[in-house]
């Protein structure tokens, strides 16, 4: 499904849960697999239409 906004590289190398992926470790990733959890949690950083993330700090 389409995101409510765009969800910056700046927020997800802010989110704790999202510490370990490869786009947050290694740089110039355009395709990456995402476990289950991670994805669902850019899934709702992006449904946050006020901007602010909602979980992992």
């Amino acid at each position: 499904k389409p995101l409510a906004r765009p969800v910056t590289l700046r927020e997800i190398k802010g989110n704790s849960r999202l510490k370990g992926i490869p786009l947050v470790r290694q740089s110039r990733l355009s395709v990456m697999p995402l476990a289950e959890p991670e994805f669902r949690e850019i899934e709702n950083m992006g449904d946050a239409l006020d901007g602010i993330e909602r979980g992992g700090r």
